[in-house]
């Protein structure tokens, strides 16, 4: 019936009869069929729901891929809203009252392990849950976006934008908005012209996107190096992307330092540059686990003072002297956004981050901006274990 009337009544706009689907009502859209990597949209669940590892997002194509998600918990302030301290463990009762995914803090817990050391304080894991949410998406957007070509990936919607009561969930933005790690990775790896990196413990691919509807010109640089923070390989290439295309600009051959367990202790740093010489971005990728990285203590500095651009309170220089994964911002009182989050740096790497905060109305506290540096920290990886 509701073909025939929308075709009847609106015949402007298309009728698609569920999600995912093959796109005709008349045809069997059983679980596999719907799933057509060559017709209709798509969802992806292996990862999460059947415990499959994030590369496995690597082994499934789609026309457009219109669900697919991991979990984590919110921000430490919005738990405490809802939980008293002497709950602070994912199977506390009210912990898992505040989970409607069955089994889902043991879940979260599961993957984080497969991952990460697991720390002792329950703050450090809340964050080490976003961290492993961030990663799990940030697997499954770069390999759609780099299968793009020929029109067929065309897109991807990740499951799920925000909450509608504080929980642990698939969101990206938690009940009062606070930013998850998940919604920092999401804005990088979602900017229309971008580089990804598909690493192999053999072959390294480097890829530039261009979502525009013009072809961009881009200067891709990477650098491979120990955890030591030592460079074992290097180079970079200009390309000329088409509009609307993914383009490997890049196949190296890392057998030779990756002929060992060694191999787990490198890192692969890389940046794209505009046409203007400009950095665009910046990406990195383990080629294991984290916690099989020898992390060592990056010794971050950062320095306070009150932003030029009209849009943000105040700007930040971090500073790096060795390998800092996974670097973020955090305070316990204030609420606000940042201009980048949840990154890695190189050696002697420095950065400047832009911070907006959430309450304007804190601005207008004369001494705010001598309380600043008390009320935010610079932390990274080695701090949560």
């Amino acid at each position: 019936m509701l073909p025939e009337l929308i075709e009847k009544y609106d015949s402007h706009h298309a009728y698609w009869p569920s999600s995912p689907s093959n796109g005709k009502g008349d045809l069997i859209r059983g679980l596999v069929r719907s799933n057509d990597p060559n017709r209709g949209d798509s969802h992806f669940w292996k990862v999460w729901h059947r415990n499959a590892p994030f590369t496995a997002y690597r082994k499934f194509d789609s026309r457009f891929m219109s669900e697919y998600g991991f979990e984590s918990f919110p921000s430490i302030k919005t738990i405490r809203e809802f939980c008293p301290p002497e709950q602070f463990q994912f199977d506390s009762p009210i912990m898992e009252n505040h989970q409607k995914n069955r089994a889902g803090n043991k879940k979260i817990m599961r993957y984080m392990k497969k991952r990460f050391s697991i720390p002792e304080k329950f703050e450090n894991q809340v964050i080490l849950s976003q961290i492993t949410h961030a990663e799990a998406m940030e697997y499954g957007i770069e390999n759609w976006r780099r299968k793009r070509n020929n029109f067929h990936c065309m897109g991807s919607l990740y499951w799920q934008l925000n909450d509608c009561w504080p929980v642990a969930s698939w969101s990206s933005l938690d009940y009062y908005l606070r930013w998850k790690a998940l919604h920092y990775v999401a804005k990088r790896c979602y900017q229309p012209f971008y580089a990804n990196v598909k690493e192999e413990k053999e072959i390294v691919e480097f890829w530039i996107i261009n979502d525009y509807k013009e072809k961009r010109n881009g200067n891709l640089s990477w650098k491979i190096m120990s955890s030591e923070g030592i460079t074992l390989l290097e180079g970079s290439k200009s390309a000329e992307v088409s509009p609307c295309t993914s383009l490997l600009i890049e196949k190296i051959d890392v057998k030779k330092i990756n002929k060992k367990k060694k191999y787990r202790n490198n890192i692969i740093f890389y940046s794209l540059r505009n046409k203007a010489n400009e950095i665009i971005y910046r990406g990195f990728r383990l080629f294991d686990h984290p916690k099989r990285f020898s992390i060592r203590d990056p010794e971050l500095s950062y320095a306070i003072k009150s932003s030029e651009k009209q849009e943000y309170a105040f700007k930040i220089t971090i500073s790096s002297k060795s390998i800092a994964l996974y670097v973020f911002i955090e305070s316990k009182s204030l609420d606000f956004v940042a201009s980048d989050n949840y990154f890695s740096m190189q050696p002697g790497e420095s950065r400047e981050i832009n911070i907006r905060l959430s309450d304007n109305k804190l601005l207008e506290d004369t001494s705010i901006k001598d309380k600043i540096n008390e009320m935010l920290e610079v932390k990274s990886l080695f701090d949560l274990i």
